[in-house]
Order: C-alpha cells, then sequence, then structure tokens
C-alpha cells in the first residue's frame, strides 16, 4: 500500500509530466507553418525560401533569371541581369563592353583599348610607343619600358653609361658604385678606411674612423670610454659622463 507521501510524490510527477506536454503543444501551436524553432534563441525563423509577413511565413516571390540568396529570404538577379522593383530586366550592352566580375555580374566594362563615355565604349587614342591599359581612372594607356611620358607622348629615355632602368621602366638609376651627377653616373671615389655604404652611392668609414670632409680620420678614444654602436664616435663608460671630451667620475 502506498504511502501517504509517496502516493504524492507520483501525483506531482504526473502533473509536472502533463505541464511539460502541454508547453511543448503550446509552443509548437505558436510555431507558424514553413517555419521552424529557431537556433539561436527563443522565437522562430521561417525556413528557406519563405519570408515572414504579418506573423507568418508566405512563400518568396523570385522572379524570372533570379534566385535566391544564401539566406534563403531574398532573391538575386543571375548573371547578366539587374533588378529592376521585382523584376531582372536584361543588361543592355553598348558595342566592345562585356559583363564584368563585380556586382553579381550587373553591369558592364569596356574591352581594352576602349574606355566608357556616356553609356557607350569609345576607343582610346594610344600614342606611338605605348599600351592600352583598363585603368577606368586614368588616360587608358601607359608608356612602354624604356619611354616616358611628356603631354600625350612618351619619349624615349637616354640611359648614361653605368645606369639601368628602373623596375617601372621610365627613370634610370645609377649602378652600385656610381652617382648621379645631372644626366650622368660618376663614380664614388672611395678614400681609405672607407666602404661603399648600403645604398651603393656613397661611402661610410670604418669602426674607429670620422668622416672629416672627403677623408677618414682615426678617432682618438679618452681614458674610460668605448666606441658606440656606429663605430664611428664614442662614449663614457658606465658612471662616467662627458666633460669637454674627456669622460670624468659621476
Amino acid at each position: 500500500m502506498l504511502t501517504l507521501t509517496r502516493a504524492a510524490a507520483i501525483a506531482s510527477l504526473g502533473l509536472a509530466m502533463l505541464c511539460a506536454v502541454a508547453q511543448a503543444q503550446q509552443t509548437a501551436s505558436a510555431i507558424p507553418k514553413n517555419a521552424q524553432a529557431s537556433a539561436y534563441g527563443k522565437g522562430w525563423e521561417c525556413s528557406r525560401g519563405f519570408e515572414q509577413r504579418d506573423g507568418a511565413c508566405e512563400p518568396v516571390a523570385v522572379p524570372s533569371h533570379a534566385y535566391l540568396d544564401s539566406f534563403g529570404d531574398t532573391w538575386n538577379c543571375e548573371r547578366g541581369y539587374h533588378r529592376d522593383r521585382d523584376m531582372c530586366v536584361a543588361l543592355i550592352l553598348p558595342a566592345h563592353a562585356f559583363i564584368d566580375g563585380s556586382s553579381y555580374g550587373s553591369g558592364w566594362q569596356c574591352q581594352r583599348a576602349y574606355r566608357e563615355s556616356n553609356g557607350e565604349c569609345v576607343q582610346i587614342s594610344v600614342p606611338r610607343n605605348a599600351y592600352a591599359t583598363n585603368e577606368a581612372f586614368s588616360s587608358g594607356w601607359n608608356c612602354e619600358r624604356g619611354f616616358y611620358r611628356q603631354s600625350e607622348s612618351c619619349i624615349a629615355l637616354v640611359v648614361p653609361a653605368n645606369a639601368f632602368l628602373n623596375h617601372v621602366g621610365d627613370a634610370w638609376t645609377c649602378e652600385r658604385g656610381f652617382r648621379q651627377k645631372g644626366d650622368s653616373c660618376i663614380a664614388v671615389i672611395i678614400p681609405d678606411g672607407a666602404y661603399l655604404d648600403a645604398q651603393g652611392n656613397g661611402w661610410s668609414c670604418e669602426r674607429g674612423l670620422r668622416q672629416q670632409d672627403a677623408a677618414c680620420v682615426s678617432m682618438l678614444v679618452p681614458l674610460n670610454a668605448h666606441l658606440d654602436s656606429s663605430g664611428n664616435e664614442w662614449t663614457c663608460n658606465d658612471g662616467f659622463q662627458k666633460r669637454r671630451g674627456s669622460c670624468v667620475l659621476n
């Protein structure tokens, strides 16, 4: 025979189960057709291909030449079409144009050697020793390597001896061991005790020497001092300070 306490516990469990079932039924009935419980918390969300409208999930009206986007609640026009309110309208390409690779293929660009002007593609006048580019915000052409731009022409570069064209090809640079002087490259004269610098168009004194005019002279390092990291100056040892060309105790 069940005790009163055990009977009360069973009755309480049964009531909890009935409440849980009722709550589940209520939750299920609160989710409209073509929807499911939200994966990100409370509430519900429409299934793919449906959109929320007035508390219900209605089918997304996808026009011709369109497709559902990745979320499935709206649509995009196919490549070669652009959106016009609730329709996808075919692009009208002018002569010498092509559908571009951006904006989902809803725009166009002019072919190489042409540029857009008033909705048309007009031919670019490319001067001699130049080539056409596809840059929208430029003249539409660049000079060939070894030429530089002057107004609407490409002028040949005169590269002096001991020089080379830069990586762009529209200017020249002196070779290592030479420096520019006017339109020429002259040899860098390196004094005794010096070496070519990192740029290669000048020189630096070796460690322990200091530049004086066009020569490298020995440095006089005073007592209680040492060469600094550059090797061309000195600094006082710890516990000493510089005063009148010497190092004295702090």
